[in-house]
């Protein structure tokens, strides 16, 4: 009895770990509505990974933090004045919101995301 359950926990573990990238395309405005931000995307719940890529082609890889209702992540980067993006996606709604933090000052956006199709691909 035991040998089979573990062989369907197992094989049941299988499936959610083979899981593809989900790929996003999110857009936020700042809190006065002035400046509108896009970005895309891509998250690998199965390694902790996302992926996030600007129109400029600035891209950055981070750890991901999934939670039942949400995904998160951050970048930082170090110096004099310390830098950090945090970004945080609502697996509910696909609410999404932006915050840049330089030094002890903070901006904020918000906005939403949406999920991108993708086609087949050859590799």
């Amino acid at each position: 009895m035991n040998k089979y359950f573990l062989g369907l926990v197992g094989a049941t573990f299988s499936i959610f770990v083979s899981a593809n990238p989900i790929y996003l395309k999110c857009i936020v405005n700042d809190e006065d509505d002035k400046k509108v931000k896009n970005f895309s995307v891509s998250v690998d719940e199965s390694i902790n990974n996302v992926t996030h890529t600007e129109p400029s082609g600035y891209s950055f890889n981070a750890e991901g933090f999934f939670t039942a209702d949400k995904i998160s992540y951050k970048q930082t980067l170090p110096g004099t004045v310390t830098i950090s993006r945090i970004v945080n996606i609502s697996r509910i709604n696909l609410s999404a919101s932006y915050i840049i933090k330089i030094g002890s000052g903070q901006t904020s956006a918000f906005g939403s995301c949406e999920i991108v199709k993708v086609k087949e691909r050859k590799f």
